[in-house]
């Protein structure tokens, strides 16, 4: 058995689901067929025709803002979006019927496949360099598989599958508004606010946690013992909760939404909060924790909040 990895940049990400959904992933012809700068030795076509029945295919999708480069960099922080592990069950063939456009279809050069696991939220440090290339070379000839040899894990980390997941789609129009209280309900406002400050207690504890853990997964003990819980030891105000670290040693700076409820469950964000993420888009990591009293997990997502959610005014300030 071989193995072979392809990744799949934002635009054909968005057809994995449906693809594997019918157990199957395809090419154009055109684009098999055309020998590029790199590698131009060997056709697209002669690289899929190499998939034989039983061998490891692994697909990678990257997360917006921390994808691979064309241009390789072993120094660049990679975010793996969704990690998935497929065997092959048909070799190449052709198939025009509709699958992503109208038939004829023209992704008609086409393999089978069957997962045998389906990871998100993986950290590139979980691959070898070897690995990291050969994921950029097939980013630079047009997703198509490259065989590796060592260094590809057994891609079931229960840290990351078990802690981190996709965010949510984006939600279409407007975001939902939180009904009121019936007119005439007594609310205790302090006994909500305490609760709620200690959800939000909670769930940044989640995150030290889980950065550290990260860090030093990914060799890097000192850089774990310096991730710092910013709104616990020196106050509100920062634009964000909790300072951790990117490989290079830059600086993530991380503000931590958490609920006891799902991962669609609306949160309030101040001012504050979308400006630091505004002008410090780079360094902004938004890390939604949700089911913190259950099982928690996190999804993150990293810029400018006004990039990645829909705001709706809940408060107002009134002047005379």
């Amino acid at each position: 058995m071989a193995t072979y990895v392809m990744f799949l940049g934002n635009e054909a990400a968005k057809n994995l689901g449906r693809a594997l959904d019918h157990g199957t992933w395809g090419w154009k012809e055109t684009l098999l067929d055309s020998r590029g700068q790199i590698h131009h030795d060997q056709t697209g076509r002669e690289r899929v025709e190499a998939l034989n029945v039983g061998d490891e295919l692994i697909i990678a999708t990257c997360v917006p803002g921390s994808s691979l480069r064309r241009d390789f960099d072993p120094h660049r922080e990679v975010a793996f979006r969704r990690v998935v592990t497929c065997e092959v069950t048909r070799g190449i063939y052709r198939d025009t019927s509709s699958m992503w456009s109208p038939a004829p279809d023209p992704y008609c050069e086409r393999v089978d496949l069957a997962v045998t696991s389906d990871v998100a939220g993986l950290p590139g440090s979980a691959f070898s360099e070897e690995v990291l290339r050969r994921l950029t070379d097939s980013l630079n000839r047009g997703a198509t598989p490259f065989p590796v040899g060592g260094g590809v894990p057994a891609v079931t980390d229960d840290v990351q599958e078990d802690e981190t997941v996709d965010a949510p789609p984006r939600s279409k129009g407007k975001a939902t508004r939180q009904s009121a209280p019936p007119n005439g309900t007594m609310r205790d406002y302090e006994k909500e606010a305490r609760r709620q400050k200690d959800i939000g207690d909670a769930g940044e504890d989640v995150v030290v946690a889980y950065e550290q853990k990260r860090l030093r997964k990914a060799g890097y003990p000192g850089l774990a013992d310096k991730v710092e819980h910013i709104s616990k030891d020196k106050g509100d105000g920062f634009g964000y909760d909790v300072r951790s670290f990117n490989k290079d040693g830059t600086e993530r700076h991380i503000e931590v939404k958490a609920t006891v409820g799902g991962k669609k469950t609306p949160f309030p964000i101040s001012g504050a909060e979308v400006r630091y993420s505004e002008k410090n888009p780079d360094q902004f990591w938004l890390y939604r924790v949700f089911d913190v009293e259950g099982r928690p997990r996190i999804y993150k997502l990293r810029g400018s909040v006004l990039d990645h959610f829909d705001l709706e005014p809940t408060a107002y300030l009134a002047r005379r």
